[in-house]
């Protein structure tokens, strides 16, 4: 009936039903922070999408950072504002074993084996067509991850008896306290008379034997700005950093 009528409305409208339960649909989720030079767990929920490959990009952790705050509308967005990253070498690149399904046109999850991944930090491209990861048309579907490679796992208290920030650094794989790593804490705070949030960076301390460090204390409020928090920690050894901004620590 749509081909013999193919310029009525009700064909119209089966042609637009038709798309929207054929359409291929995408995402996929790891974890922040993964074990460096060994496979890791990739979730994926898909929709009519028969093969999947996937692109690592190495990039900063500074610009992991940008872009974990950064929110492009959707993926389109992200591959055009990212495309410089994107012209850049693939660090690998693996394809991603599908079941084979009858056609139901219903959502599918799906786990599989994310590529070994040297320390560094990494933007995830992953598609349903092997050749390309910007390409981008009719049939074509494709979702981004941003996901680092440490051995090294942070985390982060507030010291009860003076209020400052207190890290502890652990092997991410043992849970042994690393000692000798450095560490460092930014501070945000708002100023009144510039109209404007301002940021530094303390002073760079090390972890002792039981890989603890305490971060320099904040600065206290002045008449023209308001109390300092720490907006983000970093710490790093060697080659190999991490950095997390749930910190939560505010100060009268």
């Amino acid at each position: 009936a749509e081909a013999r009528f193919s310029k009525s409305r009700g064909a119209g409208r089966a042609r637009q039903l038709r798309a929207e339960i054929e359409r291929p649909e995408l995402a996929f989720s790891a974890s922040d922070i993964v074990i460096p030079n060994q496979p890791w767990r990739l979730d994926v929920t898909k929709r009519n999408v028969t093969n999947l490959h996937a692109w690592a990009y190495r990039i900063s952790l500074k610009e992991w950072t940008r872009l974990k705050r950064t929110s492009y509308g959707d993926e389109e967005g992200f591959l055009h504002g990212n495309a410089r990253t994107l012209k850049s070498k693939v660090i690998t690149d693996w394809s991603i074993p599908v079941p084979k399904y009858l056609p139901d046109y219903k959502e599918q999850k799906l786990s599989a084996t994310g590529a070994s991944l040297p320390v560094g930090y990494y933007l995830l491209i992953v598609s349903n067509q092997e050749s390309k990861p910007l390409a981008n048309g009719k049939g074509i579907v494709t979702s981004h991850a941003l996901i680092g490679a440490s051995e090294l796992s942070i985390v982060t208290r507030r010291n009860p008896d003076t209020g400052t920030a207190q890290l502890l650094v652990l092997d991410r794989k043992s849970g042994t306290p690393i000692a000798g790593a450095k560490a460092q804490a930014r501070y945000d705070r708002y100023d009144q008379k510039r109209g404007e949030t301002v940021g530094r960076l303390s002073s760079i301390n090390e972890t002792v034997v039981t890989g603890l460090v305490e971060l320099p204390a904040p600065i206290a409020s002045t008449d023209n700005t308001r109390e300092e928090r720490v907006a983000a920690v970093s710490a790093w050894l060697g080659k190999d950093s991490i950095a997390t901004d749930h910190v939560g620590f505010y100060y009268p």
